[in-house]
């Protein structure tokens, strides 16, 4: 995996980096497979989801797996708000759901892992979402 002597902003390959805002973080470590450089940067991806564009679609990349987080707001007044996501792993298929929003502002971490070239679909209704991760690349 990872070097002990990483930069002390390393924490956990599945917990994003935050440092003021969403930007991709250098983790600058010994020459560890698969970066020879031993130059990785974390890369942070999204699906976002709302009434007018209720699915998406993409890809998980990267050279290690990622945890999926949602974050989403119901809208009740419009009818039965529900988040789904639907990951296609190569040899697996994970779904996870909610139907029973609460109002207001929710987060949901570490829902599902995905390897590399998983395929994600990402639907929303009633409800405005985001489908978040992280990759993990060489530079």
């Amino acid at each position: 995996m990872h070097s002990a002597h990483c930069h002390p902003y390393y924490l956990h390959p599945c917990v994003p980096q935050y440092v003021g805002a969403w930007i991709a973080i250098p983790l600058p470590c010994e020459p560890v497979a698969p970066c020879a450089q031993g130059c990785e940067v974390i890369l942070p991806r999204e699906l976002a989801v709302d009434g007018t564009t209720p699915s998406r679609s993409g890809f998980t990349g990267g050279h290690s797996d990622a945890c999926l987080t949602v974050e989403y707001i119901a809208d009740p007044s419009a009818g039965p708000p529900a988040v789904d996501v639907k990951l296609e792993a190569p040899g697996a298929t994970a779904t996870w759901s909610a139907t029973e929003l609460g109002d207001g502002y929710h987060t949901q971490e570490g829902i599902l892992t995905a390897v590399p070239g998983s395929k994600l679909t990402f639907t929303a209704t009633n409800a405005i979402a985001r489908l978040r991760w992280c990759e993990r690349i060489c530079c």
